[in-house]
């Protein structure tokens, strides 16, 4: 929400469903991740693209509308 671009697990990234390295700065393993959070620290233009591309998946993923859509289709398909 404060637009800090993040470094996450392979599940946290599956789970968002974040484009990895695009959304995300996605690690599998420890190395990886000071490797990415490094990356993404010194590399500003990679902060910046990396902090768009979240704000893009949180518009996306959590606009009010789209929750109100999957809701209703979720009920309809229970009662049909």
């Amino acid at each position: 929400a404060n637009g800090c671009p993040c470094v996450i697990s392979e599940l946290l990234a599956n789970q968002l469903r974040a484009r990895w390295d695009i959304d995300a700065m996605v690690a599998r393993n420890p190395k990886e991740f000071i490797e990415k959070s490094i990356k993404l620290y010194t590399d500003s233009e990679l902060w910046n693209n990396v902090r768009e591309n979240a704000f893009d998946l949180v518009r996306r993923d959590c606009n009010v509308s789209r929750f109100k859509w999957i809701l209703q289709a979720s009920i309809d398909e229970l009662f049909s």
